[in-house]
């Protein structure tokens, strides 16, 4: 689920904004290890990364799921720019992003307000991520859930340790 230079451009939503359209039936979830705080959902049949989510709490509210995957309703499927969402706001980890593919513009003369850019984490995005999750959780934003939606089976552990 890469772009051309490398990043995997990923798309929060709140749980209760989400929902399969097709092929429930055929996602599954997975963890690294046994205690992994990540929950990773992914195709069963070709193995396709789908979304991320916390595994240590049904009341986290948000699914971050990569945007290229994404279909809007109404919508084509989304390319690198992600039809119909909010242009990308954070870029973080871009330490090793090789000049000449480094095409985003941190100035914003489009009327879209500028990106972000960070080599390691930024604090402003970790502010705007617990708002989300504290507002997420206060107003209930985990109900209903598409993982509902899934097998009810036990999440594989993908490395035991």
């Amino acid at each position: 689920m890469k772009c051309n230079h490398g990043a995997s451009e990923m798309i929060q939503l709140y749980k209760n904004q989400f929902r399969w359209t097709a092929g429930a039936s055929l996602v599954r979830r997975a963890k690294l290890s046994k205690n992994a705080p990540l929950l990773r959902l992914y195709t069963e049949c070709c193995h396709t990364p789908l979304a991320l989510t916390s595994s240590q709490s049904p009341y986290f509210p948000l699914l971050i799921l990569y945007r290229n995957l994404l279909r809007v309703k109404g919508g084509a499927t989304g390319d690198k720019t992600g039809d119909g969402f909010a242009p990308t706001q954070y870029r973080l980890f871009t330490k090793y992003v090789p000049p000449a593919s480094r095409t985003w513009n941190e100035s914003s003369s489009d009327g879209n307000p500028p990106t972000v850019t960070s080599e390691a984490l930024s604090s402003r995005f970790l502010g705007r991520v617990l708002g989300r999750v504290l507002y997420g959780m206060c107003f209930h934003c985990y109900e209903p859930s598409p993982l509902d939606d899934l097998a009810q089976d036990h999440a594989t552990v993908i490395v035991n340790p």
